[in-house]
């Protein structure tokens, strides 16, 4: 018994709420007018319909009279057209419209099953109305719920866009980064920018900042705030160490000042006497031998500074020195020993 009680005191609460809701959601009524066919006409008052739910509309079936539809249509050429159809609208408890015209297309032969669909979205206590036409060729059924249900999509966004009442405010710190919204480029950070309710994706990029992107879920008639914290470029990755292997680099270089060494001395050994020429050897200095142990000296130098280094890992207090004299070179460690 009291299992019972508790599920038809929870079914009453969900009635409540929905009630509540559908109370207070604003209504919205499709009229399709035109020369088109009849099953033509109504195909295209299926996928509006459909598209205008999709979005969280709530339509109603309330038929208007010629003469309502006479006095609508006459409205929309006002400029005042929301106070001039307001009263049919209201007595219907109506405070949304989509007018839908379908007509064959003129330019084309009308044999050829070739559509133009022509529509407009009225929001209330706005004079403006989002519009658009598109042209339906060869349009059979699948077609025209296509073209149909994708257009009121677009003029559904336009017109929640262009009341103002549904926005998404953009900051960032630093401020002053630039903001996409889905694709459409919008200004700078801090920023609040008009759209249509639904899900969106929005990008923030700024110089020397590495971009953000990020799914914002957008409320009808509310702003909705998404916050980025930038994190600066890395100019340039750190250079890593030789794994394991510190000393590596100087001991290469000071091998490779050893092995110039040796071959500046051999080049300087003297040539032979000659056999039997009694001639004493001569010992001459020539030009690459002495280039060879200097510049060998010169990276001996550099291999045990870079040493100290990697096992100091601090600026060493001495460096190496290397000073070219008239019979030769001189290589050696000056500094604080």
């Amino acid at each position: 018994m009291r299992r019972t009680c508790a599920l038809l005191a929870l079914a009453f609460l969900c009635c409540l709420v929905i009630g509540t809701a559908n109370a207070h959601a604003e209504t919205a009524v499709v009229l399709v007018i035109g020369k088109a066919p009849a099953k033509d006409r109504t195909t295209a008052a299926s996928a509006v319909r459909s598209a205008a739910r999709s979005t969280g509309w709530r339509l109603i079936e309330a038929p208007l009279t010629d003469s309502e539809t006479a006095t609508i249509l006459d409205c929309l050429k006002k400029p005042q057209r929301w106070t001039c159809m307001a009263p049919v609208l209201t007595g219907k408890d109506l405070q949304r419209l989509i007018v839908v015209g379908l007509d064959p297309d003129p330019s084309v032969d009308s044999g050829a099953g070739a559509l133009v669909l022509t529509e407009r979205i009225l929001l209330p206590g706005s004079d403006v109305t989002a519009s658009d036409q598109r042209s339906c060729s060869k349009c059979i059924e699948e077609t025209l719920t296509r073209v149909a249900f994708d257009l009121t999509k677009e003029l559904l966004e336009e017109a929640a866009a262009g009341t103002g009442r549904t926005k998404l405010r953009i900051v960032s710190t630093p401020p002053g980064a630039w903001i996409t919204i889905d694709t459409t480029n919008v200004g700078l950070t801090d920023r609040s920018a008009s759209t249509f309710p639904g899900r969106h994706i929005v990008t923030v990029q700024r110089d020397g900042y590495q971009a953000e992107t990020r799914t914002v879920d957008v409320v009808e008639n509310k702003e909705t705030t998404v916050a980025f914290k930038l994190r600066p470029n890395v100019s340039a990755p750190p250079v890593p160490d030789v794994d394991g292997h510190p000393h590596l680099v100087p001991a290469v270089v000071i091998g490779a000042g050893t092995a110039a060494i040796i071959t500046g001395v051999l080049l300087q050994l003297p040539p032979d006497a000659g056999p039997g020429k009694g001639e004493q050897p001569q010992y001459l200095i020539n030009t690459p031998g002495a280039i060879s142990v200097v510049g060998g000296g010169i990276a001996i130098g550099v291999g045990v500074y870079l040493w100290v280094r990697a096992t100091q890992r601090t600026a060493p207090v001495s460096m190496p020195t290397a000073t070219i004299t008239a019979g030769g070179a001189v290589v050696g460690w000056a500094g604080h020993f």
